[in-house]
């Protein structure tokens, strides 16, 4: 309790300064940092799952770590989208967050002995360094009048960058053989060549997303895969001349192009109108810089919808890439981002919910790009969302179960695999029309064997011998249905949505409510009788049922 009184509370300031408390995985994780230093250790990997607050761990660490040592932090990530974020997300903490540019910035940070910052209201000083830095010639640590300084590092993204036998990560651990690394990943490598805990060291502390989505940190994913009637309308306005041309040309040609953004337009402004959200944002991941640009100039020509391009190329200046990045997060325009290969992993923005994936990913870059559609996000309006969607153009299916079952393999000594009433197994990440159709399934047979539903009439006469509990059971088993053909219509799942009368189901609904709330208010009666007249009474029963 005093750890967290110390060490557990930081105001976050943004739009509305907001006071964060430390999470359980982020309290036990720093936990174990201290314990493996304390033990000797100057190494180790924290495998949290994204979106988890991984970053935010690291800020907390800082402070209290600075309690340990005479310390200098570093944050080490390998891309400049992602220098951006971090920089901003260790400010809004509190952070004193020093940007270095170029080598010889890094060389003077790395052997200045104290913090520069003196501010009252800073929790600590971190510098923030691209891993791009760390080429041929780094400089070496130096401890000048034999200061014991104790440098930490904390590696972001460690599952990318690190090849064991590349200059990077030889530079890096080189740089002073005395430094603390603390690498953070969500999907460590695991394959045969190249295995993260072999360059890191061991599992600090695990927190996969299980049990992130169980506490409500992450959303599970909708997968929408596109269906015949989808491809055949895209396949049938193309007008190529070489009926046997390779993938690459013809996901670049005008025609796919085409065909592709009025799917997109069409889909994702239904999906807007759907959850009656402006709002919410979308993703495109394509398979090529030439194919990302077409699509942003298709957007820009023909439809209302405001999209972002984001890609690496020469043509593109940083600066401008930078600022789409940070609009997109902050503002609510562009309304959809054309990416190629940037910000399909760390890049963390609540209202992106759906993502349209035209592009292969293997392991651990599958799951880091799925998951950028999976953060908790409540609207402006007030409309909580519990799934993020992507639209699969790829078929991740087979490559998805085979990474899972890898990650499985890893955490098996940790966490059970026996899927729950709440469906967040590890096996439960991604989801599509047929676990709806199971959960439409279950609710229907259970509500089959409490009461009849075919007939209007009759179902609104046998609610009377029901009391509250049942009848509230009824209510939650329609919902329950309804949402169903809700998620069946968002997934295109028209086939399985037939099975489902929802004006029928709707008018259920209506009559169980309607009972619910006479039941109310037979169970008020002094409600009533502080009423004086007759018409009173007219007027309350009146508005209270419309």
């Amino acid at each position: 309790f005093f750890f967290y009184l110390q060490y557990g509370l930081v105001y976050v300031n943004g739009k509305v300064p907001q006071k964060h408390i430390m999470r359980y995985p982020q309290f036990f994780a720093s936990q174990e940092i201290i314990k493996r230093l304390e033990n000797g250790g100057k190494s180790g990997i924290i495998f949290h799952t994204q979106g988890s607050g991984k970053t935010g761990l690291s800020a907390f660490s800082v402070r209290i770590l600075n309690d340990y040592y005479a310390a200098r932090f570093y944050y080490v990530v390998d891309r400049l989208d992602l220098l951006t974020q971090v920089s901003g997300e260790m400010s809004k903490r509190g952070l004193n967050v020093i940007n270095v540019n170029s080598k010889a910035e890094f060389e003077k940070e790395l052997n200045r002995p104290l913090s520069k910052n003196l501010a009252m209201n800073s929790i600590g000083e971190i510098t923030v360094v691209n891993i791009q830095k760390f080429d041929d010639k780094m400089p070496v640590a130096k401890n000048d009048y034999d200061a014991k300084i104790q440098r930490i590092f904390f590696i972001d993204e460690a599952h990318r960058s690190y090849s064991i036998t590349g200059e990077f990560f030889k530079n890096l651990m080189l740089v002073d053989v005395d430094a603390v690394y603390i690498a953070m990943t969500g999907t460590p490598l695991l394959s045969k060549k190249e295995r993260s805990n072999l360059k890191f060291g061991d599992y600090i502390h695990k927190y996969f997303y299980d049990k992130s989505i169980a506490d409500g940190y992450t959303l599970r994913i909708k997968k929408e895969s596109i269906d015949t009637t989808a491809r055949t309308e895209i396949k049938k306005n193309l007008d190529l001349e070489d009926a046997k041309a390779d993938k690459k040309v013809v996901m670049e040609s005008d025609d796919y192009i085409h065909a592709l953004c009025k799917f997109i337009e069409k889909d994702f402004t239904y999906f807007r109108l759907t959850n009656a959200d402006n709002t919410i944002g979308g993703m495109v991941v394509c398979c090529s810089n030439p194919q990302a640009k077409k699509i942003k100039a298709w957007f820009d020509d023909n439809s209302d919808l405001e999209a972002g391009l984001v890609i690496s190329d020469e043509d593109i200046p940083s600066e401008m890439n930078k600022k789409i990045q940070i609009a997109f997060k902050e503002t609510l325009k562009p309304d959809i981002l054309i990416v190629h290969q940037m910000l399909t992993t760390g890049y963390d923005v609540n209202r992106l919910k759906k993502m349209y994936l035209l592009r292969n990913a293997k392991e651990h870059s599958l799951l880091q790009t799925i998951s950028r559609v999976n953060r908790p996000y409540k609207s402006p309006m007030g409309k909580t969302y519990q799934y993020g969607y992507i639209v699969d153009f790829v078929d991740i299916e087979e490559e998805y179960d085979r990474t899972i079952e890898m990650y499985l393999k890893e955490l098996e000594q940790d966490f059970d695999d026996n899927d729950d009433d709440n469906g967040t197994s590890l096996g439960g990440l991604v989801i599509g029309p047929d676990d709806i159709n199971k959960r439409y399934l279950k609710a229907k047979k259970e509500l089959d064997g409490m009461v009849d539903t075919s007939n209007l009439e009759r179902f609104s006469q046998m609610l009377s011998y029901f009391n509250k509990d049942a009848l509230l059971t009824i209510r939650r088993l329609l919902n329950n249905i309804k949402n169903c053909h809700t998620e069946f219509m968002l997934s295109r799942a028209t086939e399985y949505a037939k099975q489902i009368d929802i004006e029928h189901i709707r008018k259920l609904i209506s009559e169980v409510q309607h009972r619910i709330d006479f039941i109310n208010l037979k169970s008020k009666p002094t409600d009533l009788m502080a009423v004086v007249t007759n018409k009173e009474i007219v007027d309350i029963l009146y508005e209270f049922f419309k």
